[in-house]
């Protein structure tokens, strides 16, 4: 846990080089940790989503083919 040099509070997670609370810059290496959690988090985020939409497609396609084959199957017996 990060304290702000200026003002002793914790300090939250941003990307702007300054405190959240009391708007004091911040060196780098005092905010480093907390803009790569961030980066870090947006990158598996969009993993997660991009992983979540081929599964939805594979799934719609899966239900296409389903419906398809039980069409057919339909069709030979009336």
């Amino acid at each position: 846990m990060k304290k702000c040099p200026h003002c002793d509070k914790v300090l939250m997670a941003s990307i702007l080089p300054r405190c959240s609370w009391c708007g004091g810059d911040l060196e780098e290496h005092e905010l480093r940790k907390s803009r790569e959690e961030i980066l870090e988090r947006w990158e598996k985020d969009k993993k997660e989503f991009e992983h979540k939409k081929s599964l939805e497609k594979l799934g719609e396609e899966t239900r296409k083919a389903f419906e398809k084959s039980i069409s057919d199957r339909t069709r030979f017996l009336d």
